[in-house]
């Protein structure tokens, strides 16, 4: 019995994990905003500040909070850490920044 829960608890680990799409990565992860000297991904026009003032000033994101920044190809994905951070909680559930326009993206 002990080998089929470890089994079903390892795949359900494994599974979790292919939900990241390749190349997303963190950008910031520091309990600090980064600074204005922080270079923008390969790609991208504006920096993670320029990002993280486009969100705080759209309301979607608290001032207050600790803010995680990461990227994909073409999006940041600025995440309030508040409840909990990660990779795969910033892809559902980050305010997403076109990282060349600046705009922001409402729905995937």
């Amino acid at each position: 019995m002990r080998p089929i829960c470890f089994l079903v608890l390892l795949s359900f680990w494994f599974g979790g994990c292919a939900d990241i799409p390749r190349g997303f990565h963190a950008v910031w992860t520091l309990p600090l905003p980064p600074g204005k000297d922080t270079p923008a991904p390969a790609g991208f026009t504006i920096t993670p500040t320029q990002a993280i003032a486009i969100a705080h000033d759209s309301g979607a994101l608290s001032r207050k909070h600790i803010l995680h920044v990461y990227a994909d190809a073409d999006h940041y994905y600025i995440h309030d850490v508040f409840f909990g951070g990660g990779a795969h909680r910033a892809l559902k559930q980050a305010v997403r920044i076109h990282g060349r326009t600046g705009a922001i993206v409402r729905n995937r």
